[in-house]
């Protein structure tokens, strides 16, 4: 059996990343606790607001190329609720997305949020 072992890929300039042809790869991730808050693993995030409770903001460190085509997957949990819903991007930004995360009674919710991004950076 072989192995291949590298310590960075690039593209053929040498800096720019691989482009992944035919497939598609998260953009942006967070695990954030609103109840702190604060981020946890992340990828693609420069810094995020609390805003209200139930209701964050991400700063993506790399621009998505329109706010239109960004897709986003989430979960999360929280203390005393069975579900909890993130709803967002809800603004026209392509260098932030607003979010809200909501109980299953309907009403905004702190909890434990993980979210992901799917799209193309600008």
């Amino acid at each position: 059996m072989s192995n291949i072992r590298v310590g960075t890929i690039s593209g053929v300039n040498g800096t720019d990343p691989v482009t992944l042809t035919k497939q598609s790869a998260v953009k942006t991730f967070v695990l954030y606790d609103q109840t702190a808050p604060s981020i946890g693993s992340s990828l693609n995030v420069s810094s995020m607001s609390d805003d209200a409770t139930g209701s964050f903001e991400i700063n993506f460190s790399t621009n998505y190329a329109s706010q239109s085509e960004r897709c986003f997957t989430s979960c999360g949990v929280a203390k005393g609720a069975s579900l909890l819903f993130v709803s967002g991007p809800n603004d026209t930004s392509v260098n932030k997305g607003g979010f809200e995360s909501i109980n299953a009674s309907g009403s905004n919710h702190d909890g434990f949020i993980g979210l992901s991004v799917h799209g193309d950076l600008a």
